[in-house]
């Protein structure tokens, strides 16, 4: 588990040592050629959407009222917290990474508290690994047009045409 604060301060190191133009980690969402892989392969056993709405599993059609990391935070609260970390290309898809097992404590869910009707139930967050429910959303695909370009680091010295 990396502890949240380590990584913004290895974040702007790395940000005022290679990037181009000065940022930092409170920019990392708006930087087209840069961003974190959170989430490993493991997943919750249920799905649910960007409004915290259960999908399927023994919870359907329950909601996320709140997530518990390190810290307490209501779904809205914690989806805000989430979109922070990850890059603008992703958040059409944000509610599939969160479903994930994060690396980052701050992000790593430990339970969550769900409501349907007047029932709240607590529930633990346990991920299961299955080669069917892992999207592999760690870097866009590749443009091959005349007009795009990728650097393999931001280190220029070492970045040639290929």
């Amino acid at each position: 588990m990396i502890k949240y604060t380590d990584l913004i301060k290895q974040v702007n190191e790395i940000l005022k040592k290679y990037y181009p133009i000065k940022k930092t980690f409170d920019d990392i969402n708006q930087l087209s050629h840069f961003w974190l892989s959170l989430t490993e392969k493991q997943k919750l056993p249920f799905q649910f959407d960007i409004d915290g709405n259960i999908t399927s599993g023994i919870y359907k059609s329950y909601k996320i009222i709140k997530v518990t990391t390190i810290k307490e935070y209501t779904w809205r609260k914690y989806l805000s917290l989430y979109m922070s970390f990850t890059n603008l290309y992703f958040y059409n898809r944000i509610h599939l990474l969160i479903q994930s097992k994060n690396k980052i404590d701050i992000l790593h869910i430990n339970n969550l508290t769900i409501q349907k009707d007047n029932k709240i139930i607590k529930i633990d967050a346990e991920y299961i690994l299955t080669a069917d429910n892992y999207i592999n959303l760690i870097y866009p695909p590749k443009i091959n047009k005349t007009n795009h370009f990728y650097f393999s680091s931001f280190n220029i010295d070492k970045n040639k045409q290929y």
